[in-house]
């Protein structure tokens, strides 16, 4: 998670475009994720999305393309991320074994392969 820090004193219209900014992004962002839901698209294909979607939405075309690739990039990392977390989880899993003759209990780490 990136989070940053700052205080700024700049007039309403300032901070409307800093708004209106974050939200553009984060509609880049869910429209990244809805495509790759809906058709398994790869890094390179949600990067030429935002291409397609600045023709289609005149809001976002106001948006630097250097943010709007970067909003493709950001939605690729979660995808990512997602992945690395649930695969790590899947691959491991503890088993609880007792020895009905000793009457011990040991527990045993799987990796599936």
């Amino acid at each position: 998670m990136l989070i940053y820090e700052y205080k700024l004193d700049g007039s309403k219209a300032q901070y409307a475009a800093i708004e209106e900014a974050i939200r553009i992004v984060q509609f880049i962002r869910n429209k990244c994720l809805r495509l790759w839901m809906d058709e398994h698209a790869n890094k390179n294909e949600l990067q030429c999305y935002c291409a397609v979607l600045a023709k289609a939405f005149s809001f976002v075309f106001c948006l630097n393309s250097q943010a709007r690739q970067a909003s493709a990039d950001r939605a690729w990392s979660a995808i990512a991320r997602f992945y690395t977390f649930s695969f790590s989880i899947a691959m491991t899993s503890s088993v609880v074994a007792v020895s009905p003759s000793r009457g011990n209990i040991r527990s045993t780490l799987f990796w599936w392969a």
